[in-house]
């Protein structure tokens, strides 16, 4: 269980690492059938795989603060970034800072930045975003969409950080404040970015391009 646990964070699903890692799998269903702990490492294998790096990106679609419906697809040809934000907006206000940075350095570029807004109503959105300077793209999800966002997303990276650090009403870890970070063909580069932390291996990822 242990080695399982430790090369579901290491696997590469594209590559032969994969097929080791469900060899191993198999053999560990075959020995404890109907063991919980085996599902559950079984069902985020399955996620993470979905998730991984140089795959692409799950799309979505939803409406602005104008109404009008923007997709993840429709943003291909450029580097997209995008988090989830609440109520509490902890994370609009860390990552608004340093992505308005990536703007001024990299106009040329062509970057989006989108902030989806999840766990609360539309009322408070709009007046969350109504209060803040943010180079960027507001978008909405409501309930249905908000946890087809979570099953696409997976909790480790739809971390969202509440005022009160209580668990959110989908059940969605209070921590940190992952950023998403997708290539100009709409492919994963990494799913659990840190702005703060990662500015200078995203400045050489654009300048590369990569």
């Amino acid at each position: 269980m242990k080695i399982l646990g430790g090369m579901l964070y290491k696997t590469k699903w594209w590559s032969k690492e994969e097929k080791l890692f469900n060899e191993l799998m198999n053999q560990v269903k075959k020995l404890f059938p109907n063991n919980k702990q085996v599902t559950i490492i079984e069902e985020k294998a399955a996620l993470f795989k979905r998730l991984a790096e140089h795959l692409p990106s799950p799309n979505f679609t939803l409406k602005d603060k104008n109404n009008k419906k923007v997709s993840l697809s429709d943003f291909k040809g450029k580097y997209v970034f995008f988090t989830f934000i609440d109520s509490a907006a902890q994370n609009l206000e860390v990552n608004s800072w340093y992505s308005n940075l990536l703007y001024k350095e990299y106009t040329d570029e062509k970057i989006a930045f989108l902030y989806i807004f999840v766990n609360g109503t539309e009322e408070s959105w709009k007046n969350l975003i109504s209060t803040q300077e943010v180079e960027g793209i507001h978008l909405f999800a409501n309930k249905e969409q908000s946890k087809e966002l979570y099953e696409n997303y997976g909790k480790q990276i739809y971390k969202i950080k509440s005022s009160n650090y209580q668990m959110s009403r989908y059940g969605i870890d209070t921590t940190n404040y992952q950023v998403v970070f997708i290539n100009k063909e709409g492919y994963s580069i990494s799913n659990s970015l840190y702005l703060g932390h990662n500015m200078d291996w995203i400045a050489k990822k654009i300048l590369n391009g990569e």
